[in-house]
């Protein structure tokens, strides 16, 4: 099981966890540029942004540029993002309307995994995902999780 926690009361560095051993971060420099993210994954780093305002959102290695993953909104109405990596294709979506919020992790309309708050007054996030996922792809997913929330609630 992977965890994120916030780290700083601004809510800017965020920590990642698989079990109880620490794997990455995901940091904004600046608290208002919430859709850049400088992404660590044992010792690696990594960018997450949007590419333009109604653009997709990219996550590409910090040495090169080169683009790992990218993950699109099919419409503007829904939490729901399609992420592509190594051609593969996942949803990442969350109903809106629900009181709690949690996201739906799906492979060909099968739910493979679902990130969650475990309890109502938490700073933590859990993910439960089959193991054939890489990591860095799992921190792009908290990092998109995290935009939806951050939206839902300004």
């Amino acid at each position: 099981m992977y965890t994120l926690v916030t780290v700083d009361w601004l809510g800017t560095k965020f920590e990642v966890y698989n079990d109880s051993q620490i794997i990455g971060t995901i940091v904004n420099k600046v608290p208002w540029l919430k859709y850049r993210s400088i992404i660590t994954v044992n010792d690696t780093k990594y960018i997450a942004y949007r590419e333009s305002l109604m653009g997709k959102w990219l996550f590409s290695s910090n040495e090169n540029n080169a683009v790992i993953a990218t993950a699109i909104k099919p419409s503007f109405f829904t939490d729901k993002f399609i992420i592509q990596y190594n051609s593969q294709e996942l949803s990442l979506s969350s109903p809106q309307l629900s009181i709690k919020n949690y996201f739906i992790i799906e492979r060909n309309n099968i739910e493979i995994g679902m990130i969650k708050r475990p309890g109502l007054v938490t700073n933590k996030w859990v993910c439960t995902i089959s193991d054939d996922i890489p990591a860095e792809i799992i921190h792009f997913m908290f990092y998109l999780s995290r935009i939806v929330i951050s939206s839902r609630s300004s």
